[in-house]
């Protein structure tokens, strides 16, 4: 049968992937315990629990399978180790366990992602008005906004502003105003899929974190949130795991109910 033109086949349609680091069994139990006490009091959809090693990023599955098998081919195995729970200023940020950032976790993440086209994983876009920029870089970074416009930027991932404040609010809404924009969260992540192929390269880091909790609160309640988890798990700071597993999940960030979300692969990392 002739596909009309201007159509894709289901093969050549993108959807969102993630890659995540699976805990062991028995600390995946213990986790679940925990974040089954958060939500039950705060509410917020259920998920498996996981450090995110590559952010969203739009691909067909056959090239998200391909690339993650690529990633996982001699990766080896490494140790995480939980800092503290901390919170964030967004949705999927919310109530977390921040990790510490040790050289072996943050070359996991800087293999996988290379494998998956760019640098860094989890990027946070320290875009136009954070502090640490020049005005030079300000508008620098609005000229490759508007010369390449705004598809190299996956809106469907993780967008808005680390800069806090009502000026970048403002500022924000004017100029990522748009539908596919996940700017009125202001304070969230945003996956560059196309990062490599532009000329001057933007100042992602990755921050190692297992979310414990999904959701918008206030920032009363996400303290109270905080305050629970460490009464509900009161030995969880310092706590060290080894990654023995990857999986590549599609997690359409537009759902919010996370009930799209599939385990689409899993392997097996090298033993050190």
């Amino acid at each position: 049968m002739e596909i009309p033109q201007g159509t894709s086949t289901p093969a050549d349609k993108k959807h969102v992937y993630s890659v995540w680091a699976i805990p062991p069994e028995d600390v995946g139990g213990r986790l679940k315990r925990l974040m089954a006490g958060l939500a039950s009091e705060f509410g917020g959809p259920q998920f498996e629990p996981h450090i995110t090693v590559v952010g969203a990023i739009g691909l067909t599955e056959q090239d998200a399978l391909e690339k993650f098998h690529s990633a996982c081919d001699g990766l080896q195995a490494y140790t995480a180790t939980v800092d503290r729970v901390a919170t964030g200023t967004f949705f999927y940020q919310c109530v977390y366990l921040l990790l510490q950032s040790m050289p072996e976790v943050l070359e996991a993440s800087a293999h996988c992602s290379g494998h998956f086209g760019y640098k860094s994983s989890t990027r946070k876009f320290n875009a136009i008005f954070r502090s640490s920029f020049s005005f030079m870089n300000s508008k620098r970074w609005v000229f490759l906004l508007l010369f390449y416009g705004f598809d190299f930027v996956d809106f469907g991932a993780y967008m808005s502003w680390i800069w806090e404040g009502v000026a970048s609010k403002l500022i924000g809404r004017l100029l990522f105003g748009g539908k596919k924009c996940e700017v009125m969260r202001f304070v969230a992540f945003c996956e560059c899929s196309g990062c490599a192929s532009l000329p001057i390269e933007p100042p992602f880091t990755y921050m190692p974190h297992l979310s414990l909790l999904y959701g918008d609160l206030t920032d009363d309640e996400k303290k109270e949130a905080q305050e629970k988890a460490n009464i509900l798990d009161e030995s969880i700071s310092g706590l060290s795991f080894p990654i023995t597993r990857l999986a590549l999940w599609k997690t359409d960030t537009e759902d919010l109910t996370l009930k799209s979300w599939e385990k689409i692969a899993e392997c097996s990392l090298s033993p050190k």
